[in-house]
C-alpha cells in the first residue's frame, strides 16, 4: 500500500489492495488522519518528515504499539522549484508479509 500525505503529515490518499486498506483502517491510516511524530510517535511518515529524508521503520520500532505488525518506510517529497517538503509517500506491509516481497524471497 501507497500513503500520500502532506508536508504536516496529514494523510491526504491511500492506494492499495482493499484488505490492506482495511488492515490499515484498523490503526487509524486512513484519509484524514494524521502521521507526524508530535501526534504518533516514531513512524514511517513522521519520522521521515522530521528527519527530512528517507526513513524505514521496523515493526516494534514504531513507537505506536498498534504498529509492531508494519514495515513502514517514507521518504519526503520535494518540489524541485522551491525545495519546500510538500508531501510523503509512504509504502507499507504488514510485517508477516516482509518475506514474500524481500528480494530474492523464494
Amino acid at each position: 500500500m501507497v500513503v500520500v500525505t502532506d508536508a504536516s503529515g496529514l494523510v491526504l490518499h491511500r492506494v492499495g489492495d482493499e484488505w490492506l486498506k482495511e488492515r490499515a483502517a484498523e490503526m487509524n491510516l486512513v484519509e484524514g488522519a494524521r502521521y507526524s511524530e508530535a501526534a504518533d510517535g516514531t513512524n514511517g511518515i513522521g519520522t521521515a518528515l522530521a528527519a527530512d529524508h528517507a526513513f524505514q521503520v521496523f515493526a516494534f520500532e514504531h513507537f505506536n504499539e498498534r504498529h509492531h505488525e508494519w514495515v513502514c518506510s517514507g521518504a519526503p517529497v520535494h518540489d524541485p522549484v522551491s525545495g519546500r517538503d510538500d508531501r510523503t509517500d509512504r509504502p507499507l506491509e504488514p510485517l508477516e508479509d516482509r518475506a514474500s516481497t524481500e528480494p530474492g524471497a523464494a
